[in-house]
């Protein structure tokens, strides 16, 4: 198939040219699936110093930005797995033999690091085109430390009339092709070093964004995916209710706390009195000390109590009196506990006729984000007939700071044993807005199991937390 045309750009004055370097890389990329191999559009030199990018994708070639957003969600999904499978090669062909293949490797690892930069929403200096669905990456650069192995490894420019080293077959292996004489030498170790250096850089950089992206991938399930997603769900609200039970187990065991050891009361001192003296023993004269006490005064006699009255037998009551006095008002009833627990997930009673269980506020979290990967959070507030102010918070997905509010109002109604919550679509405060979203929770073992449905959009599991 024809290659065509996606973009033309400038070279620098200084620069390695980079269809010089293309053959090197066009190896390495035969070692990946067609589909994967498409995804680094091919430089070719063009007039008066400008470079072509062409590739053999069938289509009409679009930039990224001027995609519609699902589109553009499907195309950044793509380009994560492209990301993965492209940074997968480079890292085992890092240590190859061949010093051409080691520079092709870190240069693959740095348009792998690009690609997930830009999947994850992240700008680029380099361009993202769609062509018939297949994301192509163009106007790439040679990292500084790839024209530091260019002297050691890769061919230069022969001058006019002389004829230049033979260069390698595209199909043939690069560790068979001649190195050169510069090849081994103190350039080919700091080229070594410079590749190890851009592949542990690109490695980290693919660990920090991995998260990010995935996420991102995870915002457009497909419809395989669906019965696995819903089944993941199922076993997460599962898991759930277990380990609320378990913390309220744990609540119901903890011991009681251990009360003090009680204190013995203190001894008092004896009352104050004469000093005790020992008896004298037979034959000793009295002490001086030991004279008899003086006889204590007899008592009078007490005079004999007169005896107390009786009182007087209570009359008996007439059972047909009625009672003078008003019965005792009886204590108002305590109002029906609510079956929420704050922090716990959605419980729907059995056999509920209304949902007045639903009052309070809730939090719903379905791992939402926006295009340029910022997560979204559901904020709802029920009154006991059911219904919503409901809140839509977007935060940065670095600094968990809020970027934009947007509110909305909604329902919820008991349908078919389980609740659904319908909004009426929220706008924002800087001018933005979301269609409107339909929520449905079915009872679970434990916890009910929550789905939410945008009128745009896939469905998504969702959790509710409880905020009292």
């Amino acid at each position: 198939m024809t290659a065509q045309i996606i973009a033309t750009t400038r070279l620098p004055g200084n620069a390695l040219p980079l269809h010089a370097v293309w053959p090197d890389l066009l190896y390495v990329l035969s070692l990946l699936p067609p589909e994967a191999a498409r995804t680094v559009a091919e430089p070719r030199e063009g007039p008066a110093g400008t470079v072509q990018w062409r590739t053999s994708a069938p289509g009409v070639p679009r930039e990224l930005a001027e995609l519609p957003v699902p589109e553009r969600g499907e195309a950044m999904r793509v380009m994560g797995l492209r990301a993965d499978e492209l940074s997968a090669l480079a890292a085992s062909l890092a240590f190859d033999p061949a010093p051409r293949t080691r520079a092709a490797a870190a240069l693959l690892s740095r348009l792998a690091a690009s690609l997930a930069a830009a999947a994850a929403g992240a700008p680029v200096q380099e361009k993202i085109f769609v062509v018939g669905g297949v994301p192509i990456l163009a106007a790439w650069r040679l990292p500084r430390t790839f024209e530091a192995e260019a002297s050691a490894g890769l061919p230069q420019a022969a001058p006019q009339g002389v004829q230049g080293p033979r260069q390698p077959a595209a199909g043939l292996p690069l560790a068979a092709a001649p190195a050169g004489g510069a090849a081994a030498g103190p350039g080919y170790l700091r080229a070594g070093l410079a590749a190890l250096g851009a592949f542990l850089a690109a490695l980290l950089l693919f660990y920090l964004l991995t998260p990010v992206f995935r996420a991102a991938r995870g915002a457009a399930p497909s419809a395989a995916e669906a019965p696995d997603l819903a089944r993941e769900a199922e076993l997460r609200s599962e898991l759930a209710g277990l380990k609320e039970d378990y913390l309220s187990s744990l609540t119901a065991c903890r011991p009681d706390k251990p009360q003090p050891p009680e204190e013995a009361p203190p001894e008092l001192p004896d009352p104050p009195g004469e000093p005790f003296l020992p008896p004298p023993s037979a034959g000793d004269a009295p002490l001086a000390m030991e004279a008899a006490p003086p006889p204590e005064p007899e008592k009078p006699p007490e005079p004999e109590k007169p005896p107390e009255p009786k009182a007087a037998p209570e009359p008996k009551k007439d059972p047909a009196a009625k009672p003078s006095a008003k019965p005792a008002a009886k204590p108002p009833a305590k109002p029906a506990e609510s079956p929420q627990k704050k922090g716990g997930g959605l419980r729907i009673p059995p056999g509920a006729k209304d949902v007045s269980f639903m009052k309070g506020c809730w939090r719903s979290d379905a791992g939402i984000v926006d295009t340029y990967g910022n997560p979204l959070y559901y904020y709802y507030c029920f009154d006991s007939n059911g219904n919503a102010s409901i809140r839509v918070e977007i935060t940065d997905r670095r600094t968990r700071k809020p970027l934009d509010t947007c509110t909305t109002t909604g329902r919820a109604s008991l349908s078919g044993g389980g609740v659904t919550i319908q909004d009426n679509g929220a706008r924002c405060q800087k001018g933005k807005g979301f269609n409107r979203a339909r929520v449905i929770c079915r009872p679970g073992k434990s916890v009910a199991s929550c789905v939410l449905k945008n009128e745009s959009g896939p469905q998504l599991d969702t959790k509710f937390t409880y905020m009292g």
